[in-house]
């Protein structure tokens, strides 16, 4: 166990996001079913509307593998939420944007965790909300710089499970 007050905060904090995660996720699962769309699909739709517009962008924001985004995006394209052009330049590159049935799904969506979360969020300050906005955001930066370096992040693993005598089963 470690004993160091300030490690034992870091692991409670990642606990709390881990937890919360999940909890988010099953939230979201629950209002995304009910529109016939998946987590991924929403994430997606988000991403293209804020100005993310290709495959391979959308693939690197979201972690979410090129085919899965291809398969994804060409069943939001058959549902009618998002139009898929090819590009002038280079005809491999997909270009997506939404289309008006597509910005009101998300309006939808947005309008119903904006209700969900109303209790939580009206207790903080805007300062404070900003202040929790950039912690997550450090934090997301940092975890896809760990993972963009991930034999380093696995070298480390190895050395601290063998310094420690931990056996892996």
């Amino acid at each position: 166990m470690i004993n160091n007050k300030n490690s034992n905060s870091n692991v409670n904090i990642i606990y709390k996001l881990l937890v919360t995660a999940r909890a988010l996720e099953k939230a979201g699962d629950e209002i995304f079913s009910r529109y016939g769309i998946t987590q991924s699909m929403y994430e997606i739709l988000m991403l293209i509307g804020h100005g993310t517009d290709t495959t391979t962008e959308l693939a690197s924001i979201s972690q979410i593998t090129l085919a899965s985004i291809t398969h994804k995006t060409k069943l939001m394209e058959d549902k009618g939420y998002i139009k898929r052009t090819v590009g002038k330049k280079d005809k491999r590159v997909w270009y997506f944007s939404l289309t008006t049935k597509g910005r009101r799904l998300l309006e939808t969506i947005h309008s119903v965790y904006e209700e969900m979360t109303v209790p939580l969020f009206a207790q903080f300050s805007v300062p404070y909300k900003e202040q929790v906005s950039a912690f997550l955001t450090s934090t997301e930066q940092h975890l896809r710089h760990v993972l963009n370096h991930r034999q380093i992040m696995l070298e480390y693993i190895s050395k601290t499970i063998e310094q420690k005598g931990i056996v892996v089963e």
